[in-house]
């Protein structure tokens, strides 16, 4: 008889977190790059290991494309990936045939992974496509991309989605026309009905740094300008998250002067407050932004990447409470250097990835160290305290999971249960108060997922499970 085997965790949080310190060990080497690797335009993008547990890491270095494979031992294993006519960096690692390959999506497009590290060059046409990330926006299974292509008479972009009609063929799908032009795309259900929306931070139209299209479900979008006009304010990146239990995404942008700036979401943005944190307003000079739960207390905490002309400083700042900060503490310093912020179509904090790299329930920090060359890895040591915790006792199945899941508990769920990737990103968030619910999990893409809970006492709980 085939055996199954489930693996969950609990994690107990603590009903004091003030008290709390955020810990982190020094820098961890997990691998040496290239000797030739350039700064910060090769992220090293991580994808699960064949164990379903570890991580493996792929990107370009040098001028070599590279696949770094975790082994038994701990320590990885460099092989080369094989492909004609040369990209300059990845962006996204996926299946974009469902043929059980993970392909790749780069600067130049997709190459398919025909299997043994072997890729083949998908062409476009036109030919000047600018690709900048992907979405499945009309949640048929199959993740479409986003791109915009130039005119350089008017200095403007057309933003436009390749909608994926399977067989690797592809429709256009226009978004708008000639407006702005689009720097650092984040996907995220600001509004929570159920498909992607789009983020971007944008340059061309005095006093707006950021613009969203809200995906109306129906094939369209409808448009939201961030409005506002703040001293020297250059964004180079953002993060959307819920920041405050609400259910809805929140907005953090990063400029290179101003440092932080929070977009609450009250009304899908139609009412816009920008507001600053006095704990993190000597943040300055950040160029990477990332956010995740350090602490396991179901707030969202700040992690950032700022710079001198000679080193590079992580940082991050524990969430007291709904858009309320800690003082900010290091996490560690690595090798600096000159570098351009914006490389097109490549967020830059693709370097800077929050999740849990070794499998104890916290969520450490991974970056690609592109001046020291190395792949590396802040494990996260705060001590999660528990007194006066108490255990939920609950239930997820089937597991695996490939339409619906099931959860139930006797003491009944109070808030809302929420779903994150392997790396802190919220991708469901349902509010359910009774004992039992039905979770559609149709829209996610086969892998490892995690779903958080909270009872009626306010305990919070996470258990793993996997979607197929």
């Amino acid at each position: 008889m085939k055996k199954i085997y489930i693996f969950f965790f609990i994690i107990l949080v603590s009903n004091v977190t003030k008290s709390q310190q955020l810990g982190f060990d020094s820098a961890k080497t997990l691998f040496e790059l290239n000797s030739e690797h350039y700064n910060f335009a090769h992220p090293m993008i991580p994808i699960k290991s064949s164990d379903d547990i570890h991580f493996d890491f792929i990107g370009k270095s040098g001028d070599v494309g590279s696949l770094y494979t975790y082994g038994q031992d701990g320590i990885y294993t460099l092989s080369q990936l094989n492909y004609l006519n040369a990209f300059n960096y990845i962006l996204e690692v996926v299946d974009f045939d469902n043929d059980g390959l993970k392909d790749l999506l780069t600067d130049f497009g997709i190459y398919k992974n025909t299997g043994s590290n072997n890729y083949v060059q998908i062409f476009f046409q036109p030919p000047f496509y600018i690709f900048l990330g992907m979405t499945d926006y009309n949640k048929d299974g199959l993740m479409d991309i986003v791109i915009n292509t130039e005119d350089f008479a008017s200095g403007k972009e057309n933003l436009i989605i390749l909608k994926n009609k399977g067989d690797l063929k592809f429709e256009e799908v226009s978004i708008e026309k000639l407006k702005k032009q689009y720097r650092t795309l984040t996907t995220y259900d600001i509004d929570n009905n159920g498909y992607e929306d789009l983020i971007f931070t944008v340059t061309g139209i005095p006093d707006n740094p950021a613009s969203i299209y809200f995906n109306n479900g129906n094939g369209g979008f409808i448009t939201k300008e961030v409005k506002e006009s703040l001293h020297d304010y250059n964004p180079i990146g953002l993060r959307v998250t819920d920041m405050d239990n609400d259910n809805d995404g929140d907005l953090i942008l990063i400029g290179e002067d101003n440092g932080l700036w929070f977009f609450e979401n009250k009304d899908n943005f139609t009412s816009q407050n920008p507001t600053t944190n006095p704990q993190l307003n000597s943040w300055y000079d950040i160029f990477m932004l990332n956010t995740g739960d350090l602490n396991n207390d179901g707030l969202q905490d700040i992690i950032v990447a700022t710079q001198t002309q000679t080193s590079i400083t992580l940082q991050c700042s524990k969430a007291l409470g709904h858009f309320t900060f800690d003082v900010i503490k290091p996490i560690g310093n690595v090798k600096g250097g000159v570098f351009q912020y914006f490389i097109r179509g490549n967020d830059i904090s693709r370097n800077l990835h929050v999740f849990d790299y070794n499998g104890d329930g916290k969520r450490d920090i991974v970056f690609t160290s592109g001046f020291d060359k190395k792949q590396i890895v802040f494990i996260n040591t705060t001590l999660i305290s528990h007194t006066g915790d108490s255990e939920i006792t609950f239930e997820i199945f089937p597991n695996p999971v490939t339409d619906i899941l099931n959860i139930r508990t006797a003491t009944g769920f109070s808030s809302l249960v929420k779903i994150y990737d392997i790396y802190g990103q919220v991708l469901i968030s349902k509010p359910v108060l009774s004992t039992s619910a039905e979770l559609e999990m149709g829209q996610l893409s086969k892998g490892t997922y995690f779903i958080e809970t909270t009872d009626s006492a306010g305990n919070t709980s996470v258990k793993k499970f996997t979607k197929i």
